[in-house]
């Protein structure tokens, strides 16, 4: 993914906590 697409995520991260950070770390990687 492009920084554009990862961007929205840094926010949901510092909300939703490590769970999202694993997650969206899943998702940059595909």
């Amino acid at each position: 993914m492009t920084a554009s697409g990862v961007a929205p995520f840094e926010p949901l991260v510092k909300r939703r906590g490590l769970c999202t950070c694993r997650h969206s770390d899943a998702q940059v990687s595909l």
